[in-house]
């Protein structure tokens, strides 16, 4: 289960990167990074399969295509179109607590799918990881201002339950017996984020009124961006993230995205080059302990 936790960890790092990315593309937009991001994916993932010789359309049914496609929707463009709009409806700081909570309810539900862990285990390590996001989330809040959140407040469980039902159902696919390996399938619902990412540009379009009518010069930081964010924010990323669902039980998942808001605020404070306040410190000693308490008291129960 080791190396299962380490690609887990070290797939929230680069979730992570996402965070900061906008910070430094300039005139370009969120939507033109993320559709830069997911088209960069998507082809690395068409030039995998064409230098490993497989065959998609021969080897794949219509049940691995939906999958694929589904997954790619929910974990990638959908996801991001509803958390995007949840920010300009209500804020950032509600976005990130209603989603921020998506560990906590990724190992309850997870335990009810698949019993693992007691459930009074289970809460001594998702209480702090609660309590960590809701003082994140609050500090977000004062820094913002008040404003009407109802709305936004919709989108973001939205937006939650999509990303819910792409993890659960992926940690269950890898967990089956398949002939897929973790870097395949990657590869599988990077095509099928390629294909459903024409309805996010229509969406994203709409939303806006017009994407990528920007200077020549603009879009040299736009590629580079999606470029790292597309081979390592999403190729490798997921090839980690399947690795990690492979090997452990979802409850263990759900602590491990824990991952992504910790190294979120590590890179934020090291591009602002400032130490964290008290209530960050605070939150992110909580984040870590319940993560931990939850991986110590998993890595007990399967060695009785």
């Amino acid at each position: 289960m080791s190396h299962g936790i380490f690609a887990g960890i070290t797939a929230g790092a680069l979730w992570g990167l996402a965070f900061i990315a906008p910070n430094f593309i300039g005139a370009a937009s969120a939507g033109e990074l993320v559709i830069a991001r997911y088209a960069v994916y998507g082809l690395m993932a068409i030039a995998y399969l064409w230098l490993t010789g497989y065959d998609p359309f021969r080897r794949l049914g219509l049940a691995d295509w939906v999958r694929a496609v589904l997954f790619g929707a929910l974990g990638n463009s959908i996801y991001y179109f509803l958390t995007v709009m949840s920010v300009q409806a209500g804020d950032a700081a509600t976005t990130a607590l209603v989603i921020g909570t998506l560990p906590v309810l990724f190992a309850i539900v997870g335990n009810l799918r698949h019993p693992t862990t007691p459930w009074l285990h289970l809460l001594m390590a998702v209480a702090p990881i609660t309590l960590g996001v809701v003082l994140l989330a609050h500090q977000g809040a004062a820094d913002a201002g008040p404003r009407s959140i109802m709305i936004g407040i919709v989108f973001a469980l939205a937006a939650m339950t999509s990303w819910l039902i792409y993890g659960l159902g992926n940690s269950a696919y890898m967990a089956s017996d398949h002939s897929l390996t973790p870097m395949l399938w990657a590869a599988l619902i990077g095509i099928g984020t390629l294909l459903s990412l024409p309805l996010l540009a229509v969406a994203l379009t709409l939303r806006h009124g017009s994407l990528f009518s920007l200077e020549i010069a603009a879009y040299t930081p736009l590629l580079f961006w999606g470029i790292i964010l597309g081979g390592l924010a999403s190729w490798l990323a997921t090839w980690l993230w399947n690795i990690a669902g492979s090997s452990v039980p979802s409850v263990v998942l759900g602590y491990l995205l824990v991952s992504e808001t910790l190294f979120a605020l590590l890179y934020s404070f090291l591009l602002d080059r400032r130490l964290p306040s008290a209530v960050e410190s605070t939150s992110a000693a909580l984040l870590i302990g319940g993560t931990l308490i939850g991986l110590y008291v998993s890595r007990r129960r399967s060695k009785l």
